[in-house]
């Protein structure tokens, strides 16, 4: 586990609270967590792709 991951785990904890502070809602999260989710599983196979090909 690098510093990027504890780097990561904390933005995936302070974010949440940045949208609702700026007024953002119950859609607004829910949007931002199927973005996250959607965004770590496209990482997670190119990067499982690029470790097969090296």
């Amino acid at each position: 586990m690098g510093l990027g991951s504890v780097a990561f785990g904390g933005a995936l904890l302070v974010l949440p609270l940045y949208v609702v502070d700026l007024g953002g809602g119950p859609f607004v999260l829910g949007v931002l967590a199927a973005v996250a989710a959607v965004a770590f599983a496209v990482g997670r196979r190119v990067d499982g792709s690029l470790r097969a090909m090296g």
